[in-house]
């Protein structure tokens, strides 16, 4: 979530949704037809803090293959925190644009499916750190 900031930028932040739908061809099969939405919200806490967070939502319909066809719905919840390092503690502006302004991200992300086929469904959680 890079934004480029001046020092006197005030906390700001904002919002999005994407959605799309799309169809899959496979061989071998099942194909599948999808609808995606994507909601989020971004801010910028400070000079150096930024948080994000969105939930993909997916519904997919799989042809029935061997008399066995699925409708499943995920839902990816995904938190962000990211920490912008200060130039100064790079040797300035200049180096920090080179190195590229490096940021550390805190990453937290939960992925569920629930399907009509019982062994198609499944959570995890994912959290890690980023540099």
């Amino acid at each position: 979530m890079r934004s480029t900031r001046g020092s006197a930028l005030a906390p700001c932040s904002s919002k999005a949704v994407l959605d799309g739908a799309r169809q899959r061809f496979r061989d071998p099969p099942p194909a599948s037809h999808a609808a995606l939405l994507n909601p989020s919200v971004s801010y910028v806490i400070s000079d150096q803090w930024d948080d994000s967070f969105s939930v993909p939502i997916t519904r997919r319909w799989f042809e029935t293959v061997g008399g066995v066809g699925s409708n499943d719905l995920t839902l990816e919840p995904l938190g962000v925190i990211e920490y912008i390092i200060p130039s100064n503690w790079l040797g300035g502006a200049r180096t920090a644009q080179i190195f590229g302004n490096p940021a550390l991200d805190g990453l937290v992300l939960y992925e569920r499916n629930w399907s009509t086929v019982p062994s198609f469904e499944y959570g995890q959680w994912l959290g890690r750190h980023r540099p």
